[in-house]
């Protein structure tokens, strides 16, 4: 297991940046979502620190919302629909 997270999950800070710079369209990268794939993200760390038992139920439900993608999501959903306007409509109020 140590193996396969110092050469899959673990990165340089170099490395951490690159991977920055080449997924910023987050959703439309094929490399985000696969690095994403392997990583524990921000949403589920809560869960499993607080979590006391049942570890196979929590372990199933972060699997089965990563099956799922984000777009059932409110909040993200509403995101990507909006997310050109929104992007124009930046872009026109700091030419002004």
């Amino acid at each position: 297991m140590l193996k396969f997270y110092q050469d899959h999950v673990y990165l340089l800070p170099s490395q951490i940046s690159n991977l920055e710079q080449i997924t910023r369209g987050q959703s439309s990268s094929d490399q985000w979502s696969e690095a994403r794939k392997l990583r524990i993200s921000s949403t589920n760390v809560y869960s499993i620190a607080v979590q006391k038992n049942d570890f196979k139920k929590l372990a199933k439900s972060i699997l089965d919302s990563r099956s799922k993608g984000l777009s059932y999501i409110p909040a993200v959903r509403h995101g990507i629909l909006n997310e050109e306007m929104c992007r124009r409509r930046y872009v026109t109020e700091k030419a002004a």
